[in-house]
């Protein structure tokens, strides 16, 4: 279709000039008639607006419509590929932990196609202030600085205290603090159903921490599970902690993010949490290093069982570590066999760590793969980002070279009218002005023009809604804040059609500093 284009726009402008020709009397000397040569005139400034529109209008559209596959390549290719858990109901826990997942990083960074391996841990706590009585239900996530990095702002963050388990953050939804009523939604990664989330006024934080303060982090390892089971759900208060069961650990506030509910840290592993560690069930989060969860365990006595939510468990005076890890691989891992290599390492290491066990009992570890599913759609965004960028650039070559050649036509035929104005004093510094005055008109009226056609675009496809009673401007609205979530935001697109307008003030104001290089005489002389 672009070679097509650029045949039929070639065999055009070759006609018109041809016709051209055949209509021009010779009286001896090549000139054309006053009449037939303002039309001419006319006809090619139209043309020139109309090819510089085109073009304007090729670099709004292809920019636009790439917004959504480029967001959504990304987004699919920074998933994880494999996550690895515990399996629910572990069997004979008295007899063996979970193996450390940490301790094989190594082993899955270096399975080619695999790009990074994030592993951390997760429990349960309930957290009090230093100088308040009450305190809030939480859940404290474990994970090292470098992961920690992936998915959390750090700035001004101590990467020392952090790592050595003084330092923890503490990230709030700001819409808990006040109370106020809001509904959020989240997908379910496993059935890919919706899922609306309510915060009512009742659930506000009745503690907010504060940077620089000092929070108790505490569990009961003795009624946590048995609580869980009872109620049927995992909020903590400080009803549970009636028995001796109950260990602490004083740290200090690194940091306190106050951010969107959809950006804590739960949301941004990607993984389904809605159920457990939504912001519906807990306040908010705290996130820390391992030797936090560490000292916790410490203190739990010898041959203690510690279970949370029938599936992890911890023992006392036992090393800890990662008892979940996330997997990411690139485009290739397909064509180089990971799944079977993830998979074979994962039974390798339950073999290493179930000693003496069976192999029923032994498999409590569980590999959940979404690579496939993954790639597949990031695949279906690659071509869409390809077919777009293609039928843009070749539109786009297709009326920049129609529309150079018609400008140095112009330029051609405006070569004696400057040479009259230099003769009489017009300089070429004056010029040159009244020539990027012209192009800098016709860029502005190219963009306008531009931006028109995609909004009446947009509208035209919309019109069932507007027959439906909605509003264009507010099918405008949605058409920005829909751009606004795929990185084109109002400074963005005013960017885009800044750098637009540059482009086509270059085209179309180069292309007439080949006067420059005539000399008066040249310009005035007439070709016979």
């Amino acid at each position: 279709m672009a070679l097509s284009l650029w045949i039929v726009g070639i065999l055009l402008v070759r006609m018109i000039t041809f016709q051209v020709a055949l209509s021009t009397p010779l009286v001896g000397r090549m000139g054309m008639q006053r009449s037939k040569n303002k039309v001419v005139v006319g006809f090619r400034r139209a043309l020139i607006m109309l090819m510089a529109t085109l073009l304007c209008i090729s670099a709004v559209f292809t920019t636009v419509n790439l917004a959504e596959p480029v967001s959504e390549y990304n987004y699919w290719t920074s998933l994880w590929s494999y996550y690895i858990s515990e399996m629910d109901g572990t069997f004979l826990r008295n007899e063996f932990s979970l193996p450390d997942l940490s301790e094989y990083e190594a082993e899955f960074l270096a399975l080619e196609g695999v790009t990074d391996f994030v592993g951390f841990n997760d429990f349960y706590a309930y957290v009090t202030t230093s100088d308040e009585e009450s305190g809030d239900s939480v859940v404290v996530i474990t994970m090292d600085w470098d992961d920690l990095q992936r998915y959390v702002d750090t700035t001004g963050i101590d990467q020392e205290a952090y790592e050595s388990g003084e330092s923890v953050i503490v990230q709030i939804a700001a819409d808990r603090i006040d109370g106020t009523y809001y509904e959020m939604e989240a997908i379910n990664v496993s059935t890919g159903e919706t899922v609306t989330i309510s915060v009512t006024e009742s659930e506000a934080v009745t503690v907010v921490p504060e940077e620089n303060s000092d929070i108790t982090i505490s569990i009961d390892y003795n009624h946590f599970d048995s609580y869980f089971s009872a109620h049927g759900n995992t909020t903590l208060d400080e009803s549970i902690f009636e028995s001796s069961g109950l260990v602490s650990v004083d740290v200090n506030i690194g940091a306190v993010q106050l951010i969107e509910s959809d950006e804590t840290l739960v949301s941004l592993l990607q993984y389904d949490r809605s159920d457990r560690y939504s912001i519906e069930n807990y306040n908010y989060y705290v996130i820390c290093a391992l030797p936090v969860l560490q000292e916790i365990v410490d203190e739990i006595p010898e041959g203690t069982q510690w279970w949370i939510e029938n599936e992890r468990f911890l023992r006392g005076q036992q090393e800890v570590g990662y008892n979940q890890g996330f997997i990411f691989t690139n485009l290739n891992a397909g064509d180089l066999g990971v799944d079977t290599a993830v998979t074979k390492l994962l039974s390798q290491i339950v073999y290493k760590s179930s000693t003496d066990l069976g192999p029923f009992e032994a498999a409590y570890y569980k590999l959940y793969n979404f690579r496939e599913i993954n790639y597949a759609n990031a695949q279906v965004y690659q071509q869409s980002m390809i077919m777009t960028m293609i039928s843009g650039v070749c539109i786009a070559i297709v009326v920049l070279l129609i529309l150079v050649s018609t400008l140095r036509l112009e330029t051609d035929s405006e070569k004696r009218r400057y040479g009259i104005l230099q003769a009489i004093g017009m300089s070429r510094r004056q010029r040159n002005i009244e020539l990027g005055r012209r192009a800098a008109i016709r860029s502005v009226i190219a963009i306008a023009a531009a931006v028109v056609s995609y909004l009446c675009y947009y509208l035209v496809m919309n019109i069932s809604t507007i027959i439906s009673g909605t509003s264009p401007l507010a099918i405008l609205g949605m058409m920005f804040t829909t751009l606004a979530g795929y990185g084109l935001t109002v400074p963005v697109l005013i960017g885009i059609l800044i750098i637009v307008f540059l482009i086509t003030f270059a085209i179309c104001f180069g292309s007439k500093l080949s006067i420059n290089k005539y000399s008066i005489m040249e310009m005035l002389r007439e070709d016979r």
